[in-house]
């Protein structure tokens, strides 16, 4: 079976789609589109994306783009084509998800009804059924069925932190697919999720290495809309609260600035368990990167000084609720651990106890916010910092 999976938009042009919540509708088009192929390639389809990299600009007109889409299914004979999309108001309050087919007598209709069914039951959202939409070219100028995939609303809170697992869309639009076909799929385990606990003042996230994401919003420590959260990269007083290190989100690199000129403890997710912490100044020169954030290293050595947290900076090592941020080889897991009261000593004490074969310490002190499943266990001071980490 051949199937067409458009990625919809472009990174530049008229064609770039909508954003919310610091995240940008053809990027997450973009990956669940690439996971989706994977996973279909793997239980036996031909697949074809329109956008192979992520910087792929298909037209930087709009018509010319929408219509090249087609024309590339078209080219190829595809049995099935798929365009995966973020849906977007003006208002905050719609949610949920949609597909959309030509007509109701599409051959894909049903399947349509089961991907959407899919999406809602597996992450939670609005089901806004099936809608007919005979204006959209992708759906109009193509030889074979089609399906056109909202999968959340970015402009929605609550949807929009759900776009960043972008994994279990392409999971949910992916079952759907192979049980409606029929398809052989391989083996494969679904990203675990967290599991939190407290041991005396230390409050502990682990996490599967699939499931950690980067936001880059401006938030305020104690109004952070995000149900998991904690904050992460340096924020110094005086300043506008801005990128201070190396951060990269499902790929996309977010910030890269070695916070003193000096190569900074990085944490990198490169793979399902392809987790390592390198000293770098450039986090563009690493190869498939997924995830990343910097801090200074706390495990196995502290490494502040080494990384240009001397003099005024040095308060990085005092004693405040700090969170650190590590890996633990032996059963695969990244663990987030925020200590009250703790200095450089006292974290890397943490890490050894926590058996974590390297960790980093994030930015500490009045900055230090952590929300696990919706309520808080530290709140800040109040001030704006300019992004922090979330997990599924």
């Amino acid at each position: 079976m051949k199937i067409f999976i458009d990625a919809g938009h472009n990174p530049q042009g008229k064609d770039t789609g909508a954003e919310g919540f610091g995240l940008k509708e053809q990027d997450v088009a973009f990956h669940i589109a690439k996971r989706l192929s994977e996973l279909l390639a793997g239980a036996g389809a031909d697949t074809k994306l329109s956008r192979s990299a992520i910087t792929d600009v298909i037209s930087y007109d709009l018509n010319t783009s929408l219509n090249a889409r087609a024309a590339m299914a078209n080219a190829i004979n595809a049995d099935l084509f798929l365009s995966i999309h973020c849906n977007s108001f003006a208002l905050k309050t719609p949610s949920g998800t949609e597909c959309h087919v030509y007509d109701k007598s599409s051959s894909v209709y049903g399947l349509a009804s089961e991907i959407t069914n899919s999406i809602c039951e597996s992450l939670k959202t609005k089901n806004r059924g099936v809608k007919i939409s005979k204006g959209l070219a992708v759906l109009r100028k193509t030889k074979m069925p089609a399906i056109l995939i909202e999968t959340a609303f970015i402009s929605n809170p609550s949807d929009a932190e759900k776009l960043r697992n972008t994994e279990a869309f392409a999971l949910a639009i992916f079952k759907a697919i192979k049980n409606h076909y029929g398809l052989e799929e391989k083996p494969m385990n679904e990203p675990e999720k967290a599991k939190y606990y407290v041991e005396g003042t230390t409050h502990i996230v682990e996490i599967d290495p699939r499931n950690i994401f980067a936001v880059e919003t401006q938030t305020n420590t104690n109004k952070t809309p995000y149900n998991n959260f904690v904050n992460s990269l340096f924020f110094y007083p005086g300043r506008p609260a801005a990128p201070n290190g190396i951060c990269v989100n499902a790929g996309k690199v977010l910030a890269n600035n070695a916070t003193h000129g000096k190569p900074v403890s990085t944490l990198i997710v490169k793979g399902a368990d392809k987790v390592e912490m390198k000293r770098i100044t450039d986090i563009t020169k690493e190869d498939s990167v997924w995830f990343a954030v910097s801090g200074y290293g706390i495990y196995p050595k502290i490494t502040a000084a080494d990384e240009g947290f001397i003099g005024k900076f040095s308060d990085v090592t005092r004693t405040a609720n700090r969170p650190i941020l590590g890996y633990r080889k032996k059963d695969n897991k990244i663990v987030l651990a925020v200590r009250a009261n703790s200095n450089a000593e006292r974290a890397y004490q943490t890490a050894k106890n926590l058996g974590l074969d390297f960790a980093i310490s994030l930015d500490a002190g009045g900055s230090t916010t952590l929300k696990v499943n919706g309520a808080y266990k530290f709140k800040g001071d109040g001030r704006n910092i300019w992004g922090g980490i979330i997990w599924g």
